[in-house]
C-alpha cells in the first residue's frame, strides 16, 4: 500500500502498487521459515533511481506493516505519486506476492544471466515516447572455459520459444546477439549498444550442448 492512494487497485482489496523485492538479510538461517523483526527486505519502487546509489530501499520487516489508515509505520511517508512508492507498507490483514524463477524452459537447459543498462530513464513507448540509445551489459556465470556459446536477443515475448528449442527460434523478432568462441573463464561480461524499445530477453546457446542463458 502507498500513502495517499486508494488501496483498492484492480478491485483486489488493500493493494496499490507492484514492487520488486530482490534482497533479504537475516541473522538467522534463510532456510528458517520464521519471520523475525530484525530481518531486512530490499525492494525497489519502479521509479528509479531507488536510493542515492540505486541499490534499493532497505527496510526492517517490523517497519513494513500498517493498516489501510496508514497511520502507523507509514504515518510519515510522503503521499505524492512517485514518492509514496519509495516507502510502502504491507496491509496487516491481506497481502499478495509472486516469485519470478526464470523464463519457461521445460528441458531445464538454462543458466542465469544478469542484464545491466547505463540509463534508468526507460521511455514509455506505449504513449509515443521515442526509443533511446543505451549500453547493455550482460553478466553470465557458470560457464565452462574453452566452450563456444551464442547469445540470442528476443525483442518480444512472442518470439521467445517456450519449448527450449532456442536454436530454432529464428523469427524476425529474434537475432543472434553475439557469437562467443572459446570462453576463457567461467564468467563473461559482454557489452553492446542498443535501443530500449520493449522488454528484451537474452538467451545463449552453447554449441553442440544446448546450454542456454536467460534473463527477464
Amino acid at each position: 500500500m502507498c500513502k495517499g492512494d486508494a488501496h483498492d487497485a484492480y478491485g483486489l482489496g488493500p493493494f496499490d502498487h507492484i514492487e520488486p523485492a530482490f534482497g533479504l538479510y537475516s541473522n538467522h538461517p534463510l532456510s528458517d521459515p520464521e519471520i523475525y523483526d530484525d530481518d531486512y527486505l530490499v525492494h525497489g519502487s519502479d521509479y528509479s533511481p531507488d536510493g542515492v546509489k540505486n541499490l534499493g530501499y532497505f527496510r526492517k520487516f517490523n517497519s513494513m506493516v500498517d493498516t489501510i489508515k496508514m497511520d502507523g509505520n507509514c504515518k510519515n511517508a510522503q503521499a505524492p505519486h512517485g514518492l509514496n512508492q519509495a516507502y510502502p507498507c504491507y496491509n496487516d490483514q491481506q497481502n499478495w506476492g509472486a516469485a519470478i524463477t526464470g523464463l519457461k524452459d521445460p528441458k531445464k537447459i538454462t543458466l542465469p544471466l544478469s542484464l545491466f543498462v547505463d540509463n534508468w530513464k526507460e521511455p514509455n513507448v506505449r504513449t509515443g515516447e521515442k526509443p533511446v540509445a543505451m549500453t547493455a551489459t550482460i553478466l553470465v556465470k557458470g560457464l565452462t572455459a574453452g566452450k563456444e556459446y551464442v547469445v540470442y536477443m528476443f525483442e518480444t515475448t512472442e518470439a521467445y520459444p517456450s519449448d527450449s528449442l532456442f536454436h530454432e527460434a529464428g523469427t524476425p523478432s529474434s537475432s543472434i546477439h553475439s557469437k562467443l568462441k572459446r570462453i576463457p573463464s567461467s564468467s563473461l561480461l559482454l557489452t553492446r549498444s542498443c535501443q530500449m524499445r520493449w522488454l528484451t530477453m537474452f538467451a545463449s546457446q552453447q554449441k553442440n550442448e544446448d546450454v542456454i542463458f536467460n534473463s527477464q
